[in-house]
């Protein structure tokens, strides 16, 4: 297992591919949404046969940062049509209004040992101090420089 601290001065997407590096069996899920005025959103896939998938950027926006499609996320996890449906995933939508958490969370129900019928999902917010949020965007979204 990787130390957290190991990763603390890398954005989502450096640290899913060092983690990738070190267990390339591995299935990668993450999702994280930062709340401003609008929403910032970073998700990124990766399935052990070389499909990857990375988004980020801001709700509503299309100039998002991507790699990789859904469609490769969706052939790797074997996705079905009604799946996709059901969560209310629109292939052809903008990346603004893409449904990145649906399908981060279908991968993840791909995968998950546990039966998750009638379970709910866990959301929860939590305030820092200006400081802390600052050192938690530097990390998590990287410098804005590198937008």
């Amino acid at each position: 297992m990787v130390a957290a601290h190991e990763w603390k001065q890398q954005t989502t997407a450096q640290s899913s591919c060092v983690a990738a590096e070190r267990f390339p069996g591995a299935v990668i899920i993450g999702s994280a949404r930062i709340d401003h005025n609008v929403a910032y959103g970073t998700h990124v896939i990766y399935h052990p046969d070389g499909a990857r998938l990375f988004a980020a950027g801001w709700s509503g926006e299309e100039d998002w940062d991507r790699e990789g499609t859904p469609h490769d996320v969706i052939g790797a996890f074997g996705i079905s049509p009604d799946a996709l449906e059901r969560q209310g995933i629109d292939l052809d939508a903008d990346p603004g209004s893409f449904s990145w958490e649906g399908l981060t969370r279908l991968a993840l129900q791909r995968v998950t040992p546990l039966l998750r019928k009638g379970r709910t999902l866990s959301v929860f917010r939590v305030r820092h101090t200006e400081g802390t949020t600052g050192d938690l965007e530097d990390t998590w979204i990287g410098e804005f420089d590198e937008f």
